[in-house]
């Protein structure tokens, strides 16, 4: 179809700002498709949703996905601050600032990846391919940990606590100050610590 790629990134922008505001149940074909919206003089619709994607599901999964493929990203260039020689707990520190401060700057996306995350619409095969993806990581990382400790647990168990205390950041509920970003990665940091690797 013409222009469909312009379409899908209207559709997912629209279906992560509808979310992000009122959850799921506003996200209705309609509202996605934005009865005013034209591209080359073609007037959106929801028939162009179905066409594209077959149904709203798996448009709720793709717009997941395109913004697991951006969180991974950004976890990948993170990545480059793992040094052996250097403190563990200092990298995984400048390590978590990035991620932390890209989590700030993306309000809308984090409330629809979160509410997705935690919705019916994550099925088994959507968790897999999502598991997949942050195989690097977990391998980048296991020879921190000590033998047998389940670094995918820990490693999401990291992430979900960021995005925990984003939402409270957008949502007013804490400050985001130096201090409680400090705060925060110490949280989350004493939640692994006992599963590293004691230096010899």
């Amino acid at each position: 179809m013409k222009n469909e790629r312009v379409y899908r990134e209207v559709f997912t922008n629209n279906t992560i700002r509808l979310v992000a505001e009122g959850g799921f149940e506003k996200a209705t074909t309609r509202a996605i498709a934005g009865e005013r919206r034209e591209i080359n003089n073609i007037k959106l619709n929801e028939a162009h949703i179905y066409r594209i994607f077959g149904t709203k599901e798996n448009l709720f999964a793709e717009t997941f996905a395109v913004l697991d493929n951006e969180l991974i990203s950004v976890i990948k260039e993170g990545l480059s601050v793992f040094d052996a020689q250097k403190d563990f707990k200092e990298q995984c520190q400048s390590f978590f600032l990035k991620l932390w401060r890209f989590l700030l700057q993306n309000e809308e996306k984090c409330r629809y990846y979160t509410r997705y995350y935690h919705s019916v619409y994550f099925k088994n095969d959507i968790y897999k391919a999502h598991m997949k993806k942050y195989e690097i990581l977990v391998e980048k990382l296991s020879p921190a940990f000590v033998p047998g400790a389940d670094v995918w647990s820990l490693l999401h168990h990291i992430i979900t606590v960021m995005l925990d205390f984003a939402i409270r950041v957008y949502n007013g509920a804490i400050e985001d100050t130096e201090d409680n970003a400090t705060h925060i990665f110490t949280v989350a940091f004493s939640s692994i610590a006992p599963y590293l690797r004691k230096e010899e």
